[in-house]
């Protein structure tokens, strides 16, 4: 493609629509909407833990405990106590669609949507790394 400067693949990739999902193209001047994709809030995070690599076997239970207390997956997932964010401090009244889903907003607000996620820990030199894929919630999907 002439338009094309670069291309990569994360490590989640797999079979998508236009590109696969876990693909990245960068474009001079260029859009190309199929390559987008549906998911815009879908991404990867990776955290390194400052803690020896024998801590995945002795504490392995206490980090997925953790993991499970402070992530919500999958469609209508909320949080039972709304979350606090300085984004719910912004103008909510702007539209109609942001007016009728602040509320919504504020119980989904840190969820992530269902699909195609993980986490898995693994040890690189001398770090422990714990990484996941987060697909998009509702409204980024339509």
């Amino acid at each position: 493609m002439p338009v094309a400067r670069a291309a990569a693949l994360m490590p989640d990739a797999h079979v998508g629509y236009g590109l696969p999902i876990g693909g990245v193209l960068a474009l001079e001047n260029a859009v190309i909407p199929y390559a987008v994709g549906v998911d815009i809030a879908c991404r990867m995070k990776l955290s390194i833990l400052d803690t020896p690599p024998a801590s995945l076997d002795t504490k392995f239970e206490s980090y997925k405990s953790a993991i499970v207390r402070g992530t919500r997956f999958g469609i209508g997932s909320e949080y039972e106590t709304p979350q606090d964010h300085p984004v719910m401090d912004e103008d909510w009244q702007i539209t109609r669609v942001t007016r009728e889903h602040k509320d919504k907003a504020r119980r989904q607000l840190g969820t992530s949507g269902s699909g195609n996620r993980f986490v898995e820990f693994g040890v690189v030199t001398t770090r422990l790394i714990p990484g996941g894929r987060m697909p998009a919630r509702g409204s980024a999907s339509t």
